[in-house]
């Protein structure tokens, strides 16, 4: 009896293996994918409440604090300055605080009367006999959630609570990026998306603007879900894609003001859709035509990223004056640190930032994926390419600032990741072959053919380049500084 239970058990302890091992093999990008999640999760919400109670980043209060205002006077709309805009964070943030205070007064289960001594809770005859069931530290997290209520929401001395969920919230943004860029990458190639995502979420840059309440990990999500929504209108057409990335182009234009520079990608795609689909109607029918026919899906696209935008954010159209006088403030050209640069200075600025960040060798990469797609699929191609425009847009601007080229890095990460994904095929390619013939030679000598390189082998050797080339580069900056007292320090 004994030997045919633990048989049993034997057998089904096989099947169990043997059904989760088949589940893996068929799902393995997928969990793939979900680690690279999981890794970029816990490096962008890791440390969001650095610094706190104390306030270190300068460029936080312009969204926390209109957030925290907007909550407190129950209302959903932004007055005042409106700087860059920072509508779609401030609005998000607005909406987590006033959830929070309603989340936390929900949990306190019994309204009791704040001069409440929480020590002595056993004391208290009008607690239900709910909260006596409760573990006694459940009770006192409870009570405390209420008695400090006013306390959490109302001190204008620490707002820490704030601060800490809106980093939360720019890693949240952070994450959903490295999914937009593993759908990007996926319509090259599965593998392709798989790097392109393990990039993002490894790359320092991108970590380390999810731990800022700023618009860019915002703005670089939206840009990103464009992009992905122009390649699959390319292949569709349908005017669900062109909606979504319509109303994603909105989100980023009530992000930021630059972002309008991002637009061009919806053109293109258009454009690209309309003529790859119609060169043999070109020779047959009138140019005209088609001309005619991209203008007007063009001019629906602009009406419906201009009803999206005042859908978002109302006041940006009501208040023109105010945006106007806003804008001008932001081109400005002075600021120090930041100024006197001239377009081509500024482009240089942005390219050497790019390199700084990633590498000589992702770098290259770059520069490999930027060829090969060139070749493979012109279409993905234009549309990836207008999206690294941007950076001539911001190129123009009166200032520039390393955090303002992000999107233009995403955008060179996604080309770099298909460098590596062709590469890597490449070398597997050449390794099986050499393998093959070296077994058609002489077979008794090849009794054993070793499996290629595993991926993250080369990652390793990849971002061990990039660290590499960071020590050069810093050791060089130090060396040719003019106070040697500081370098050698």
């Amino acid at each position: 009896m004994v030997t045919k239970l633990f048989s049993n058990i034997k057998v089904n302890g096989i099947n169990c293996y043997l059904k989760t091992k088949i589940f893996i093999i068929k799902n393995k990008k997928i969990i793939l994918l979900l680690v690279i999640l999981l890794i970029g999760s816990v490096l962008r919400f890791n440390g969001a409440n650095w610094g706190l109670p104390f306030r270190l980043h300068p460029d936080e209060q312009i969204i926390v604090d209109n957030a925290i205002n907007m909550a407190n006077a129950h209302r959903f709309e932004v007055t005042g300055d409106f700087n860059r805009p920072d509508h779609v964070p401030i609005k998000i943030q607005t909406l987590t605080f006033w959830t929070m205070r309603h989340f936390i007064t929900a949990f306190s289960i019994v309204k009791l009367p704040l001069d409440i001594v929480i020590a002595d809770i056993s004391q208290f005859d009008g607690i239900p006999k709910v909260m006596h069931k409760l573990p006694i530290k459940a009770q006192l997290f409870l009570l405390n959630c209420y008695n400090n209520h006013k306390l959490i929401f109302n001190n204008e001395n620490d707002d820490s609570l704030y601060v800490s969920a809106g980093r939360a919230i720019s890693a949240m943004f952070g994450v959903i990026s490295i999914f937009f860029a593993y759908l990007i990458g996926k319509q090259i190639h599965e593998d392709a998306g798989i790097i392109c995502a393990l990039l993002f979420s490894l790359y320092p840059n991108f970590i380390k603007h999810s731990h800022y309440i700023t618009p860019e990990t915002y703005l670089t999500t939206f840009i990103l879900a464009i992009t992905y929504f122009a390649i699959i209108y390319v292949k569709n057409q349908k005017f669900r894609t062109l909606f979504l990335m319509c109303f994603c182009a909105a989100l980023a234009f009530c992000t930021k003001y630059p972002a309008l520079f991002s637009f061009p990608i919806v053109i293109i795609s258009i454009i690209c859709s309309n003529l790859l689909n119609s060169i043999k109607q070109i020779v047959k029918n009138s140019f005209f035509n088609i001309f005619f026919k991209i203008s007007g899906i063009c001019v629906i696209a602009l009406f419906t990223f201009g009803i999206c935008a005042f859908f978002i954010s109302p006041i940006l159209f009501l208040d023109l004056s105010n945006v106007f006088v806003n804008v001008m403030y932001e081109a400005r050209s002075t600021h120090l640190g930041a100024d006197g640069l001239g377009f081509s200075g500024k482009l240089a600025f942005y390219l050497k930032c790019y390199l700084n960040h990633s590498g000589i060798i992702i770098s290259t990469f770059t520069v490999f994926g930027f060829i090969f797609l060139y070749k493979k699929n012109r279409a993905i191609f234009v549309v990836l390419l207008s999206g690294m425009l941007y950076v001539l847009f911001i190129s123009k601007l009166g200032m520039h600032w390393d955090r303002w080229g992000v999107p233009f890095y995403a955008f060179s990460l996604i080309f770099a990741s298909i460098g590596m994904w062709k590469i890597f095929n490449y070398l597997k390619y050449i390794y099986r072959i050499s393998c093959k013939n070296k077994k058609t030679r002489d077979v008794q000598e090849v009794k054993f053919t070793p499996p290629p390189p595993p991926l993250f082998l080369y990652l390793i050797i990849t971002y061990g380049g990039c660290i590499i080339n960071i020590i050069i580069v810093e050791s060089y900056n130090c060396f040719c500084s003019r106070d040697s007292v500081l370098c050698s320090s």
